[in-house]
């Protein structure tokens, strides 16, 4: 939940070369994670259980069968985490197509490879399969190695999707989100609390004096620090909800979602104290001679007619003045949102 990955390696050698950095060692997927968590299928299959059994000889699969297009839909709606998603076509009778891209348009399947079974050798069903957004038909009575390896084709190019996604999301310095994933769960987070009728809060975190570090101590200590920083924010949070980026440079953002400003100011006085016992030496800093950080937090209670960007600028406003009081502390204030009647006093 908070980022880490778990990987398995069959024996004691290849953990070895891994952890030290074995350029010749092969780490190819497959390989490499033979403790990933098992990929899951979507089967629609209203009449028959043949392609179910098939592709529970395939092992290594989780399988969850829908009988009807209106349960598959509630099963992705409610963030089933799948991969594949297999139509049994000669079940769904003929507005098939129809139904085909109803699941294609629906959220939670827009991004999953579709398969397609069916037993219709006709170019025409071919053609109108990839229109209606298969990425693969499969033709029945089954030739085993074969829709095993298209199967499997289709689960590894998923899989790698994810691996890349992750990638995309994860800022390569330090290892915790970066900016791009922060403004899309900022949006989220604010939705859901939106709905909700939660107070939402945020921290915007800034290193002192880091210019004066990466000036006299080098680049690649000023890597390690940021490293460091990220890796002693991440310990402070308490919820695995809680989101942690790097806002840009030498800034990191918590997202709080549900949570009201005394939360906010426990757990922004519990990540400034948290760097600070960490004793990351600062000789050049004007504040102290370790490495310390000033925070800014604000609270809002989301509501139509209002923006996270308010949430962002409150909480900037608020790390200006805790740099303005001296730095190496936490100062909040309580934003302000249409519905939101604690938001319009000081706090």
């Amino acid at each position: 939940s908070g980022g880490s990955s778990l990987i398995g390696l069959p024996v004691q050698v290849e953990p070895n070369s891994f952890f030290s950095h074995d350029t010749d060692m092969d780490i190819t997927l497959p390989a490499i994670c033979s403790m990933a968590p098992r990929q899951k299928i979507l089967l629609l299959d209203q009449s028959r259980e043949d392609v179910r059994c098939f592709i529970e000889q395939m092992g290594k699969y989780d399988i969850v069968v829908a009988k009807t297009p209106g349960e598959l839909e509630e099963i992705a709606s409610c963030g089933s985490d799948a991969d594949l998603v297999v139509l049994d076509l000669d079940s769904l009778g003929k507005d098939w197509e129809k139904t085909c891209r109803r699941l294609h348009m629906t959220t939670g399947f827009r991004e999953l490879p579709v398969v397609i079974v069916t037993r219709d050798n006709s170019a025409e069903i071919e053609a109108a399969a990839f229109q209606a957004g298969a990425s693969e038909l499969l033709r029945k009575p089954f030739h085993p190695v074969v829709m095993k390896a298209r199967l499997g084709k289709q689960l590894e190019m998923k899989r790698s999707i994810r691996v890349l996604e992750n990638m995309a999301r994860i800022d390569s310095l330090t290892e915790v989100h970066n900016r791009r994933q922060f403004d899309i769960s900022l949006q989220s987070e604010w939705q859901r609390c939106r709905r909700a009728g939660a107070p939402m809060s945020l921290l915007m975190i800034d290193i002192d004096f880091f210019k004066n570090f990466n000036d006299h101590y080098g680049h690649d200590r000023g890597d390690d620090c940021l490293r460091s920083v990220a890796g002693l924010l991440c310990d402070a949070l308490q919820r695995p909800d809680d989101m942690l980026a790097r806002y840009g440079g030498e800034e990191f953002a918590v997202i709080l979602g549900a949570t009201d400003h005394d939360g906010a100011a426990f757990l922004a006085e519990r990540c400034r104290a948290q760097i600070a016992q960490a004793n990351i030496l600062h000789r050049f800093s004007r504040v102290a001679d370790k490495v310390t950080v000033s925070i800014g937090y604000a609270t809002i209670y989301p509501a139509e007619g209002a923006h996270p960007e308010q949430l962002i600028n409150t909480a900037d406003q608020a790390l200006y003045e805790a740099k303005a009081a001296g730095r190496n502390r936490a100062i909040g204030q309580a934003g302000h949102s249409i519905n939101n009647i604690l938001g319009l006093f000081p706090v």
